[in-house]
């Protein structure tokens, strides 16, 4: 019961973030900075931050459960 719970929890994050996402893309394409910072080489340096923090993270909440231990 405690696993389902908390593969719930990590798909609601996982949704939340996509709508959050999904409401604040069209801001950030829209404005001329933010389109010359996600190009070229921002994108890349963006990337690999999410790399170096986001999957640390995730495989730190993959590991939080049960079914992989």
């Amino acid at each position: 019961m405690v696993i389902i719970l908390r593969v719930l929890l990590l798909a609601g994050l996982v949704v939340l973030a996509i709508y959050l996402f999904r409401r604040i893309a069209p801001r950030l394409v829209a404005d001329p900075r933010m389109r010359q910072l996600f190009s070229g080489l921002g994108l890349r340096m963006l990337l690999l931050f999410l790399l170096r923090r986001g999957m640390p993270l995730l495989m730190r909440a993959f590991r939080m459960l049960r079914f992989f231990r």
